[in-house]
């Protein structure tokens, strides 16, 4: 999320030059690293479910992977909590930037 916010300096000078709020840039940023790491969330959740009921022996014990709804909500949150703290620095950095500055793209 770092690099995606400063890679778009200029179109965050835009947005705040044409009357969006803070609150709205922050908004933006976190949503769309809530939406890539949910994304990725359930991507896990899909390859994670092809190997429910899949039994597997290592040296005497034997292992079975059972997915259960517990575990796959589970995922989602921590996948969920993952993309509000990786975004939120870069989010609140991008909502501070001062209009001037993000135009010349410092």
């Amino acid at each position: 999320m770092n690099t995606a916010v400063s890679g778009r300096f200029r179109k965050i000078g835009t947005l705040r030059a044409l009357g969006f709020a803070r609150i709205c840039i922050l908004a933006s940023f976190l949503s769309e690293s809530l939406l890539l790491s949910m994304t990725g969330g359930v991507i896990d959740i899909i390859a994670g479910s092809s190997v429910n009921g899949l039994q597997m022996g290592v040296v005497n014990a034997s292992i079975q992977f059972n997915v259960s709804c517990g575990v796959i909500l589970l995922g989602l949150l921590v996948s969920m909590l993952i993309g509000i703290a990786g975004g939120l620095l870069p989010a609140y950095g991008a909502a501070r930037l001062q209009i001037i500055d993000s135009l010349r793209g410092v």
